[in-house]
């Protein structure tokens, strides 16, 4: 019996050469609001670790992010919506330790200021989706 060599499974028509097969959306946009309120309802001031936590957050999303392309209105809407809170939380958290820092030397006037900024902030970055996922180009 001759062994014939195994063929590569080709990739899916579309398909960017290298690109992540299997990434769920829905687990990375868990993932970065979890961590987010984990920071969010700690105890005591805002650290340098939250910063770069943050920082995480927002490079993930951008990373694994890919263009909304939902047939339905409504569908497309809530995922804009969902992409714009876990990026706002993000930045947010990756906000509070500087304005912690260098604005007001109290934790909860900083968590108070940033946290208002979180809704206005991920509405703009869900209207600015299409926007941001034409910036970081095709998949």
């Amino acid at each position: 019996m001759v062994a014939t060599p195994r063929q590569p499974v080709p990739a899916p028509p579309g398909a960017a050469e290298g690109a992540l097969r299997g990434v769920d959306s829905a687990a990375l946009v868990f993932a970065g609001l979890a961590g987010s309120v984990v920071l969010f309802t700690g105890e005591g001031d805002w650290d340098a670790f939250g910063t770069v936590v943050g920082c995480l957050i927002v490079l993930v999303v951008l990373a694994f992010h890919r263009p909304v392309r939902a047939a339905r209105a409504a569908r497309r809407t809530l995922l804009r919506l969902a992409f714009g809170a876990v990026l706002a939380v993000g930045v947010a958290a990756a906000v509070a330790w500087p304005v912690q820092e260098w604005v007001t030397d109290d934790a909860e006037r900083a968590t108070d200021a940033v946290a208002w900024v979180i809704g206005p902030l991920a509405i703009v970055l869900a209207v600015l989706e299409p926007q941001v996922s034409r910036w970081l180009g095709p998949e």
